[in-house]
């Protein structure tokens, strides 16, 4: 990939894909001294991380014969101070299909357990909206980015292949 940056002032930059011609404009963020009438620098950053994650879900879903067309990722970016800096980022992907997708995943699941809590030497799932959330009302899961097909996933020690596995036969279910 080869892309030409130009500074374009005023804290802004137009960035040109050069095999495709495609532009992408930034702009600084109004907490930063710019208009914040693009996505920043460090948006894009943050973007692009849930970008690529898509992708090499997108590749492994069509090696697997699995469509997830029309799932979502809401990113959240925090920054920090003092050097300024992306702190961090947390990507909540949302199932196509909402809270029916994401039931018959969690239940047609075989080596990956359903938990309340993650972070364990083996791999956990969870659904958020009727798990750890469900006491909010529908409008505050919303405003925390808890929707109805939201999955919580954390990857444990088990081989990758067998991960994948399960999840891929579990998605095939939808």
């Amino acid at each position: 990939m080869t892309s030409k940056v130009t500074y374009t002032g005023q804290l802004s930059t137009e960035s040109v894909h050069l095999q495709s011609g495609t532009t992408i404009i930034t702009d600084a963020p109004t907490d930063n001294n710019g208009k914040g009438q693009a996505f920043s620098p460090t948006d894009m950053v943050s973007n692009s991380l849930a970008t690529c994650m898509f992708t090499i879900m997108g590749i492994k879903a069509n090696q697997l014969g699995v469509n997830f067309d029309g799932s979502t990722a809401a990113v959240t970016k925090v920054m920090q101070a003092d050097p300024r800096r992306i702190g961090k980022i947390i990507i909540a992907f949302e199932m196509k299909g909402g809270y029916e997708a994401a039931v018959t995943l969690l239940n047609s699941l075989e080596m990956i357990r359903l938990a309340v809590s993650l972070g364990d030497a083996e791999s956990l799932i969870q659904h958020p909206a009727s798990m750890t959330h469900s006491p909010l009302t529908p409008e505050a899961r919303a405003i925390a980015n808890i929707g109805e097909g939201l999955v919580r996933l954390s990857v444990g020690l088990e081989h990758s292949d067998d991960i994948l596995a399960d999840l891929a036969q579990a998605l095939n279910a939808l």
